[in-house]
Protein backbone atom coordinates (compact mmCIF):
# COMPACT_ATOMS: atom_id res chain seq x y z
CA UNK A 1 0.00 0.00 0.00
CA UNK A 2 2.44 2.32 0.47
CA UNK A 3 4.36 1.78 -3.49
CA UNK A 4 0.61 2.77 -4.32
CA UNK A 5 0.31 5.88 -2.08
CA UNK A 6 3.64 7.64 -3.50
CA UNK A 7 2.69 6.90 -6.89
CA UNK A 8 -0.88 8.54 -6.18
CA UNK A 9 1.23 11.18 -4.49
CA UNK A 10 3.41 11.92 -7.64
CA UNK A 11 0.25 12.10 -10.00
CA UNK A 12 -1.25 14.53 -8.49
CA UNK A 13 1.89 16.80 -7.87
CA UNK A 14 2.40 16.46 -11.49
CA UNK A 15 -1.21 17.16 -11.36
CA UNK A 16 -0.77 20.62 -9.62
CA UNK A 17 1.94 21.82 -11.49
CA UNK A 18 0.05 21.23 -14.42
CA UNK A 19 -2.40 23.19 -13.51
CA UNK A 20 0.21 25.93 -12.08
CA UNK A 21 2.01 26.19 -15.47
CA UNK A 22 -1.49 26.89 -17.44
CA UNK A 23 -2.48 29.36 -14.51
CA UNK A 24 1.02 31.39 -14.93
CA UNK A 25 0.21 31.43 -18.25
CA UNK A 26 -3.04 33.04 -17.86
CA UNK A 27 -2.16 35.05 -15.44
CA UNK A 28 0.98 36.81 -17.93
CA UNK A 29 -1.19 37.11 -20.57
CA UNK A 30 -4.01 39.30 -18.96
CA UNK A 31 -1.28 41.21 -17.86
CA UNK A 32 0.39 41.90 -20.79
CA UNK A 33 -3.00 42.81 -22.96
CA UNK A 34 -3.55 45.39 -19.62
CA UNK A 35 0.35 46.69 -20.12
CA UNK A 36 -0.90 47.23 -23.75
CA UNK A 37 -3.42 49.01 -22.46
CA UNK A 38 -2.25 51.55 -20.09
CA UNK A 39 0.57 52.12 -22.65
CA UNK A 40 -1.85 53.49 -25.28
CA UNK A 41 -3.27 55.18 -22.78
CA UNK A 42 -0.29 57.03 -21.55
CA UNK A 43 0.93 57.73 -24.94
CA UNK A 44 -2.16 59.13 -26.51
CA UNK A 45 -2.36 56.97 -29.51
CA UNK A 46 -6.05 56.38 -28.87
CA UNK A 47 -8.78 58.36 -27.55
CA UNK A 48 -10.82 55.75 -25.62
CA UNK A 49 -13.93 57.81 -25.29
CA UNK A 50 -14.36 58.80 -28.98
CA UNK A 51 -12.97 55.77 -29.96
CA UNK A 52 -10.80 57.56 -32.52
CA UNK A 53 -7.04 58.43 -32.84
CA UNK A 54 -6.27 61.17 -31.37
CA UNK A 55 -5.99 63.95 -33.64
CA UNK A 56 -4.65 67.69 -32.53
CA UNK A 57 -6.37 70.60 -31.27
CA UNK A 58 -7.11 73.38 -33.82
CA UNK A 59 -6.53 76.76 -33.08
CA UNK A 60 -7.58 79.39 -34.08
CA UNK A 61 -6.37 81.40 -36.97
CA UNK A 62 -5.01 84.70 -36.10
CA UNK A 63 -7.22 87.97 -37.73
CA UNK A 64 -5.15 89.30 -40.72
CA UNK A 65 -4.77 93.24 -41.20
CA UNK A 66 -5.14 96.22 -38.83
CA UNK A 67 -7.78 97.05 -36.36
CA UNK A 68 -9.86 99.93 -37.53
CA UNK A 69 -11.05 102.36 -35.12
CA UNK A 70 -14.00 104.64 -35.68
CA UNK A 71 -13.04 108.76 -34.95
CA UNK A 72 -14.49 109.99 -31.90
CA UNK A 73 -17.14 112.68 -32.66
CA UNK A 74 -16.91 115.47 -30.45
CA UNK A 75 -19.80 116.84 -28.43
Amino acid sequence: MGLAFKMKMKRSEKNITVILFFLVLLVFSLAQEQSRVIERTYTGKWNFQAGQPNSPVKQPKPMAGPVQQSPVKPD
